[in-house]
């Protein structure tokens, strides 16, 4: 059930003025240098039907700290412009009663210039979030509710996290966190929609987090910062896998963007989650996938529209957008210093198209809360990125400077190439030549960003060719 009536205010007014969710305060012609706090109200009802279930509150994305109350009561609080989350307010509800949902919204406060400039006042710098190069573009960050809110109905367990991934020849491993121990029931469905495997399996107990169970082994570098464990239960870390074979596998390309659907299915609850069959490593100076030459051809998105305030597109944007990159010659988009809607991955998928995950760390000011906080938000960003077999690449940020050192970049690049599915990392795109950032990097390929004449540009390419040092592919 979407949530789409809501009225809005800031914290020293006093008059409700309608909004439109999802969508940012800014386009609703409020100030733009305005941090907040601002308040959003609805009204919502659990259906009668829903008794007994346990309710939910699930947020595509908001900017950038929440604090969420229903009835008056905080049930619970999230900082993270990019990514989706969830809260429970089941005790805080009753079946077929309304109820008041209130948000109190904080965005990163805004510069009053360039890079170096004093923020306006806020409780949250805009050099100390992960904000990317969009309030460099428009001159503010955006604020607000700026992806849906849905009330959602589970049973008595819960499928906490749910994860699928598959190889060319076919092996397919599926991994489930729920609330309690269970019994978990699933189907693979193939391209077309047909069932072709079904199974059971009933929890284990373990004692890794879902992350270190799905991911693999640690590259030899500083170890992770720590994660967010909010959505993790601190006892009885309930489990289930599977392991099969598919019959006749269809692995993901551009060429054949083949996705297969797994369907998870516990009391009272149920996960569908798509994934492609897909290997990536590099050869030498080449990009494999599923064992063949693969050579991105990408265009740079910031995530900036013309027409928009916030990063959100649409879907059939999306869609005429990619197929308009196809006719050019195309074969995907580098998401510079910005994490797009879940659609944006879904359509990737479906079309075949590559994507370079950029995540949103440019000219950072780096206090040891941003330190902490970095590596929560990464770990949440990979999280949700890595089941699209679309995303090939990532980089840390953009043009670092001597701030972001590799006590930052070094636990960062292993948390995202332990998580990544296979995917090339680098700490630094464009290099520490840029800034003045880390020359000695930590990275799986190389890049460099050209700033010259067009008519120079023809040189400047062959004076790069083969690029890069030797064994990175560029």
């Amino acid at each position: 059930m979407q949530l789409t009536d809501w009225q809005f205010r800031f914290e020293d007014e006093a008059a409700w003025r309608p909004i439109a969710v999802p969508g940012c305060w800014e386009e609703a012609g409020y100030p733009k240098d305005r941090p907040g706090p601002a308040w959003y109200r609805a009204q919502a009802t659990v259906p009668s039907e829903w008794a007994g279930r346990r309710i939910f509150l699930r947020f595509g994305a908001v900017s950038y700290h929440c604090q969420i109350y229903i009835n008056g009561t905080l049930c619970g609080e999230h900082t993270g412009l990019w990514d989706s989350f969830a809260v429970e307010i089941t005790a805080a509800v009753r079946p077929a009663e309304p109820f008041e949902l209130l948000l109190r919204v904080e965005k990163p406060a805004s510069l009053t210039a360039g890079p170096a400039s004093p923020p306006v006042p806020g409780r949250f710098p805009l050099r100390r979030t992960l904000s990317g190069f969009l309030p460099y573009v428009w001159g503010h960050m955006f604020g607000g509710i700026w992806q849906p809110v849905e009330l959602v109905a589970a049973g008595p367990v819960v499928i906490e996290e749910a994860y699928a991934r598959g190889t060319p020849d076919g092996r397919v491993e599926v991994f489930a966190q729920l609330s309690a121990p269970a019994t978990a029931t699933l189907e693979l469905r193939d391209p077309a929609g047909e069932v072709v495997l079904s199974a059971a399996g009933h929890t284990e107990r373990v004692e890794q987090s879902f992350e270190e169970l799905t991911s693999a082994p640690p590259p030899s570098v500083p170890s992770v910062p720590s994660v967010d464990r909010s959505s993790v239960p601190s006892v009885d870390r309930q489990v289930v896998r599977f392991d099969l074979q598919l019959p006749s596998p269809r692995p993901w390309s551009p060429a054949d963007p083949a996705l297969y659907t797994a369907v998870l299915r516990v009391d009272g609850d149920e996960r569908a989650i798509r994934f492609g069959l897909r290997s990536l490593r590099a050869e030498g100076a080449t990009l494999l996938l599923n064992g063949r030459p693969v050579y991105p051809r990408l265009i740079l998105s910031w995530g900036w529209y013309a027409d928009r305030l916030v990063c959100d597109p649409g879907p059939e944007r999306v869609r005429e957008d990619f197929a308009k990159l196809r006719r050019l010659g195309y074969n995907g988009v580098k998401l510079c210093l910005w994490f797009p809607p879940q659609y944006y991955f879904d359509l990737a998928d479906e079309l075949g198209m590559l994507l370079w995950v950029e995540l949103p760390m440019w000219l950072p000011d780096p206090d040891d809360a941003f330190r902490r906080q970095v590596g929560v938000e990464y770990a949440r960003l990979v999280r949700q990125a890595r089941q699209h077999p679309s995303v090939i690449l990532y980089s840390l940020g953009c043009e670092l400077n001597r701030a972001v050192g590799p006590e930052i970049l070094g636990p960062l690049y292993a948390l995202v190439k332990r998580a990544g599915e296979g995917a090339l990392v680098r700490d630094n795109s464009g290099s520490g030549e840029a800034y003045g950032g880390l020359l000695n990097g930590f990275a799986d390929y190389y890049d460099y960003h050209f700033y010259c004449e067009i008519q120079f540009f023809r040189n400047l390419g062959e004076n790069f060719t083969p690029p890069g040092p030797p064994n990175n592919p560029g």
